[in-house]
């Protein structure tokens, strides 16, 4: 995650990392490496910014809701996410005494982020797996990677105005990279925390089109590639076949597409930038180094403006 996670100091063979993104504070033990435990305290109360719900949701690495596992979230108290599956076997009730001795002494070097260590008990904690993903509210998940890092990826609030301005920015983009006869479209997606779907939050020349309000579990299409790997995404159906997209729901015409992940200005993950072809990918420019710089370039600015809606 970049400069995102701040390492500070532990307590023997405990490390711990902190992080503030958006309005939930983040706090992660780690023996050895592998995450213990996650713990995230949400804020007291949510303004109108972030409005919209508490819930916290736990998705398998399919996609599907781990309904057992969801609980509304009380604002302001801690929700501990344990790894029950740890290599050094600590039981959850140990793993709990341990926090609250590591974290008061590791936090005192990291003043600004918030933990209520006294609510920290069995009560708020939820067993969670590699490769799950945990909404959190409507504007954060948490997922947990193969090698039990720990990433976010935020979810900004976009208003009608805002649309404007991005649906704008997306014909701006297209127009002065695209130089040949061919139809081109962009959009924007967005990761609903609550459903665990990647939703086109704006594009352009999309009108008309099947796929214009098309929503993917964030593992799947071009767009779930960029957002989960965290990095470039290619579709060429002569190298990959079809989609793993219903084909039903996606634009028939479709050739090629690229994708590239938008960040925010610590690194974390705001959504994904898709441009698509009905052209073959070696007759578009999407293989081009300066094509490619000038979509990060895109993203750049993209993540500058979502980054002030989270």
């Amino acid at each position: 995650m970049g400069d995102l996670w701040r390492k500070i100091s532990g307590l023997d063979d405990k490390e711990v990392e902190v992080a503030k993104s958006g309005d939930n504070y983040y706090s992660v033990i780690k023996h050895e490496g592998e995450v213990l435990m996650t713990i995230v305290q949400p804020p007291t109360s949510y303004d109108g910014k972030t409005a919209g719900g508490g819930g916290l949701s736990i998705f398998d690495a399919s996609g599907n809701v781990q309904a057992e596992k969801s609980r509304s979230i009380k604002y302001g108290e801690p929700i501990i996410l344990f790894n029950p599956n740890n290599k050094a076997g600590l039981q959850l009730q140990n793993a709990i005494s341990e926090a609250k001795e590591i974290l008061p002494k590791a936090l005192t070097n990291a003043p600004e982020i918030k933990v209520d260590v006294s609510k920290l008990d069995e009560a708020h904690a939820i067993p969670v797996q590699k490769d799950d993903r945990v909404g959190i509210g409507t504007s954060a998940v948490l997922q947990v990677n193969q090698d039990a890092s720990i990433s976010i990826i935020n979810t900004p609030k976009i208003s009608e105005s805002d649309r404007e301005i991005l649906n704008s920015f997306l014909e701006t983009l297209v127009k002065a990279l695209i130089r040949r006869n061919q139809i081109y479209r962009a959009n924007i997606m967005l990761l609903d925390p609550n459903d665990n779907l990647l939703k086109i939050a704006a594009h352009y020349n999309m009108d008309g089109f099947i796929d214009k309000n098309i929503a993917l579990p964030p593992d799947k299409g071009c767009a779930g590639t960029a957002l989960q790997k965290d990095s470039e995404a290619l579709y060429d159906p002569r190298v990959q076949g079809t989609l793993d997209v219903n084909p039903d729901k996606v634009w028939r015409e479709l050739q090629c597409i690229i994708s590239m992940p938008i960040h925010d200005s610590r690194n974390a993950r705001l959504g994904v930038l898709n441009i698509d072809s009905n052209r073959p990918i070696q007759n578009s420019e999407f293989l081009e180094e300066d094509f490619k710089n000038a979509m990060r370039i895109a993203t750049d600015a993209f993540g500058k403006f979502l980054q002030t809606k989270v």
